[in-house]
C-alpha cells in the first residue's frame, strides 16, 4: 500500500511514526513545503533509514480523488509533478491571522507559528535595539511571549480584543493573578482593542500601532490572534465546513475514503459538550493520526473525545485546565456550577499557594471541567480531572478518590477530594 502524508507539524510527524510502527511494509512518502524544522535532523535520518521518502520544500497543490493522484510542486526547482497514491494523510494545519488593516506589511510584524518563528522571537528578546515590543493576542503564545520579552528587558504590551488575558482558558479568579503579575513586570495590559493601523518609518520598519484605544510605539509587533485553516487548496477536493475546516468522521475519513485528515484544520468530538469542535492542539493532532493510521485498512477505530487539555508556565505561575469553564459554557449554553478553593500545596509548605476551580453539571454532578494554578508545578493534577470528564466520574467519586499522601508533597485530601467534598457540601 502507498501511503502518502502530507504536513510536518504534530500531525504529520506521528503519522509518519505511527505507519512505521503499525503498517512497516506501506512505501510512504512525506511531503512539507517547509523544512521540516519540527523535525530534527537525526530524527529525519532514522525515518529515512526505515524506508520513508521525505520530500522539504515541497508541497501537495491540487488532489485528484478520482484518480488516486496528487499534483506537487517543488519549491527549490519550481517543478511539478503527478504522484499516484492508494492511501493520502492530509495535516495541512492553519496559519496565524493576520489584520486586515493598513501597514500589515511593514517589517518586524512578526507571526508565532514555527519553531523557526520561536527561535527568531528569542534572537529579538536579546537585540538592544528592540525596545517597544506589541503583542497581539493575549492567549497562550501571545502571553508567553510577553513573559519572554518581559524577563528580557523591553517594554512589552500585551493587546487583545478581550477584557482578560487567557480569557478562553481561564476564569477570572486566575487571569486577576496574572494580571497583576504582569503589572508587576511592567507589562502594559491593552485589553478590549482592536487594531486599526501599523505605522511604519521611511524604512518599512513598523513604529507604531493604532488601536481603538489608543497608539503604542512599537519597534516588534507579534500576532497571535488565532488561526485559520490552511484549506482553500482543498475546495472541490474533499468536503469543507462552513468555517473552512476539513470534514472528517469519528475515523479520520474525509468525504472521500481514502483520503484522511488530522490536526488544526479539522475538528473532534469534544467530552464536556458533546459534539465535534475545533480544538487546536498538538496533542490531538498526534492522537487523531493514531487512529487515521489504524484505519488505514479497516475503519474499525473509532477516535475517543477530547476535553482539550492544556497548560503552561507564563511568569511565576504554573497553570493548566481541561473541559468546561465559565466563558467556554456560556458561549456554548451549557449550564454549569463550579467551586473555587485556595489551599496550601503541601502540608509542609503551606505558604506555597495551590488555586484550584472545578466545574460540574448541576443536574448529574458529573465533572465538567478543571483549572490549577500555582508558583509550584501542580499541573498534573489537570489529567486527573480530564480522565473524571471522560468516564463520567461525578462528585461524589472524586470527592472520595484514592490519592497518595506525603506531607512533603501534598496535603491529606488532595485539592481535588477537597473540591470534590466542598461541591458536595454546595448541593445539600
Amino acid at each position: 500500500m502507498k501511503v502518502i502524508v502530507l504536513g510536518g507539524s504534530h500531525g504529520g510527524i506521528e503519522a509518519v511514526e505511527a505507519l512505521r510502527l503499525m503498517c512497516p511494509n506501506a512505501n510512504v512518502q512525506w511531503y512539507d513545503k517547509g523544512d521540516f524544522s519540527s523535525t530534527s535532523a537525526k530524527d529525519l535520518e532514522t525515518i529515512q533509514q526505515q524506508g520513508v521518502s521525505i520530500f522539504g520544500n515541497t508541497e501537495i497543490i491540487q488532489i485528484e480523488p478520482g484518480k488516486h493522484q496528487v499534483e506537487i510542486f517543488n519549491h527549490m526547482t519550481g517543478e511539478s509533478r503527478k504522484e499516484s497514491y492508494d492511501k493520502l494523510i492530509l495535516s495541512p494545519g492553519a496559519k496565524p491571522f493576520i489584520p486586515l488593516v493598513p501597514g500589515q506589511h511593514l517589517t518586524n510584524i512578526g507571526t508565532m507559528s514555527s519553531r523557526q518563528d520561536l527561535f527568531t522571537m528569542r534572537k529579538h528578546a536579546a537585540d538592544p535595539s528592540i525596545k517597544h515590543v506589541v503583542i497581539v493576542g493575549a492567549g497562550y503564545i501571545g502571553t508567553g511571549a510577553a513573559s519572554l520579552f518581559a524577563e528580557s528587558g523591553k517594554k512589552v504590551t500585551l493587546m487583545d480584543i478581550n477584557d482578560r488575558p487567557l480569557s478562553s482558558y481561564l476564569d477570572q479568579e486566575f487571569t486577576d493573578v496574572l494580571e497583576e503579575e504582569m503589572k508587576d513586570r511592567e507589562v502594559e495590559l491593552a485589553l478590549g482593542n482592536s487594531i486599526l493601523e501599523f505605522v511604519g518609518d521611511e524604512n518599512d520598519r513598523v513604529v507604531e500601532v493604532v488601536t481603538t484605544k489608543g497608539t503604542y510605539s512599537a519597534d516588534l509587533v507579534i500576532l497571535s490572534a488565532g488561526n485559520r485553516p490552511n484549506t482553500e487548496w482543498l475546495r472541490g477536493s474533499v468536503e469543507l465546513l462552513p468555517d473552512g475546516r476539513i470534514k472528517t468522521d469519528e475515523y479520520m475519513r474525509t468525504s472521500d475514503p481514502d483520503i484522511f485528515a488530522i490536526g488544526d484544520a479539522t475538528t473532534v468530538w469534544y467530552h464536556p459538550r458533546k459534539m465535534r469542535m475545533n480544538v487546536s492542539l498538538g496533542t490531538n493532532a498526534r492522537r487523531q493520526a493514531h487512529y487515521a493510521v489504524k484505519n488505514l485498512y479497516e475503519t474499525i477505530h473509532p477516535l475517543p473525545g477530547v476535553q482539550g487539555s492544556s497548560g503552561a508556565h507564563h511568569f511565576d505561575y504554573y497553570f493548566a485546565t481541561t473541559g468546561l469553564n465559565d466563558k467556554t459554557a456560556k458561549k456554548l449554553g451549557i449550564e454549569i456550577k463550579s467551586v473555587y478553593l485556595e489551599q496550601g500545596a503541601a502540608l509542609f509548605s503551606p505558604e506555597k499557594t495551590v488555586m484550584f476551580k472545578l466545574v460540574y453539571d448541576p443536574t448529574t454532578l458529573e465533572i465538567l471541567g478543571g483549572q490549577i494554578m500555582s508558583k509550584v508545578d501542580m499541573t498534573a493534577h489537570i489529567n486527573t480531572v480530564s480522565l473524571a470528564i471522560q468516564t463520567g466520574c461525578t462528585l461524589e467519586q472524586l470527592a472520595y478518590a484514592d490519592f497518595f499522601f506525603q506531607p512533603e508533597l501534598n496535603t491529606p485530601w488532595n485539592v481535588i477530594n477537597k473540591a470534590g467534598l466542598q461541591a458536595l457540601l454546595q448541593e445539600i
